[in-house]
């Protein structure tokens, strides 16, 4: 008797996404002024990617909004760039200069005069990247509807984070905030079985074992689709599968999920599809969650690697222990200076490196790094790092750095 799998996509917009997309929809196609901004935040793993996509594709069919999609962490830090882009966006125009918010104000409020009634709709992804724009700067842009009086202009904020955590000391706006939660382990659980012929009892050892780093379907559908091709035979045996086997055969998969291995390459070749700060801040992560904090000064200072090392004396039984404790964990301001350092030392520092919040959440996502501190720790939240040891030297090597000179326990 032949047992064959079929898998279909398994992200899909729930009932309560469908009603936030009319929402937004309707608030921005609304004449009221006193509606002038809204904020859309989410992980990426929710349903607010293809939500916002949704948006853009109903006002583009009503003819009703114009909509100018502007990316916000490609602006440099810079008030300048940000306002030439935003204008290069609108009007379409590389070669006018239009250098500050005032400049900005009055091409787009004579760009609207031809476009009357139509709303003009300025979407901002990756709006967390605003915080490192000057306040001043930012409270006039958001005023910018208020100037326009005759004119209708909403400005639509797209972020993983409230909006209250870009504001940093005073109110820049007060927007209407939505947000698109994540899926729980039984919506989870239900879309995989509709998804494929598993049964839940199959199903419960995979969402046991990721999905306290992984709620993302996308991520868990990949999962289940490696793991049918590596092990369709040892599956086909019975329907209901035992949880220490399906333990062993998560263990053989996972690397694919959380690594992002890229099949295209050639056995041995392997790399990790990360950017390269985010594989510093890696890196750096490993060495804050093995290292104690007494030691970051002796490997992350400028000249750690002429100094000369005086071996410690210590006892095998102590140094197992301390194995056995696993990866510690970590505030940000720790990881934020073991990641300049080693940015510094191996000459790759620059100021767009600073801004390693979106970075973090992006490893957070992949289960790379987990937030051990509550939800309500916003002032100094703490992580500890969940990549292995073979992985971290794999990702060293592909960077060019030696992670062995950076470790407590393979130096001491």
């Amino acid at each position: 008797m032949q047992f064959s799998f079929f898998i279909r996509s398994i992200y899909m917009t729930s009932t309560e996404a469908d009603a936030r997309v009319r929402r937004v929809e309707a608030l921005l196609q609304c004449s009221s002024s006193l509606i002038s901004h809204i904020h859309l935040y989410g992980h990426s793993w929710s349903t607010i990617v293809d939500s916002v996509n949704e948006i853009k594709s109903r006002l583009k069919a009503s003819s009703k909004a114009l909509v100018v999609t502007v990316n916000c962490a490609l602006v440099h830090d810079s008030t300048r760039s940000f306002c030439r882009e935003l204008y290069r966006q609108i009007a379409e125009l590389s070669d006018v200069k239009v250098d500050n918010i005032d400049k900005l104000r009055e091409r787009v409020e004579n760009f609207m005069k031809t476009l009357r009634p139509v709303v003009l709709v300025l979407l901002l992804y990756h709006a967390e990247s605003l915080w490192c724009l000057p306040s001043s700067f930012l409270k006039a842009f958001f005023e910018l509807p208020k100037w326009l009086s005759q004119d209708i202009l909403k400005i639509l904020t797209v972020s993983q984070l409230p909006f209250s955590q870009i504001e940093t000391t005073e109110t820049l706006s007060r927007p209407i905030e939505f947000s698109f939660p994540c899926f729980s382990r039984d919506e989870i659980l239900q879309k995989i079985r509709l998804a494929t012929s598993l049964d839940v009892n199959s199903i419960s050892p995979i969402l046991d074992t990721v999905y306290i780093t992984c709620r993302d379907p996308k991520l868990i559908e990949r999962m289940i689709e490696k793991l049918l091709k590596t092990s369709l035979p040892k599956l086909q045996k019975s329907c209901s599968v035992d949880v220490k086997v399906m333990m062993q055969l998560l263990k053989q998969c996972s690397s694919d999920v959380y690594s992002r291995y890229n099949e295209s390459t050639s056995p041995g070749t392997s790399d990790y599809a990360l950017p390269l700060f985010a594989k510093y801040l890696l890196i750096a992560a490993y060495c804050a969650s093995n290292n104690p904090s007494a030691s970051d000064r002796r490997f992350f200072s400028k000249n750690h690697t002429k100094q000369k090392k005086s071996k410690h004396i210590q006892k095998p039984e102590s140094s197992e222990f301390s194995r056995e404790k696993g990866p510690k964990g970590f505030d940000l301001q720790r990881l934020f200076f073991l990641y300049r350092s080693l940015l510094e030392q191996t000459g790759n520092w620059n100021p767009e490196a600073g801004n390693i919040n979106v970075q973090i959440n992006d490893l957070c996502a992949v289960g790379s790094i987990i937030r051990t501190s509550a939800d309500g720790n916003l002032d100094q939240p703490k992580y500890k790092c969940a990549a292995s040891y073979e992985s971290i030297v794999h990702l060293s090597k592909s960077v060019g750095v030696d992670v062995g000179n950076y470790l407590f326990q393979t130096v001491v």
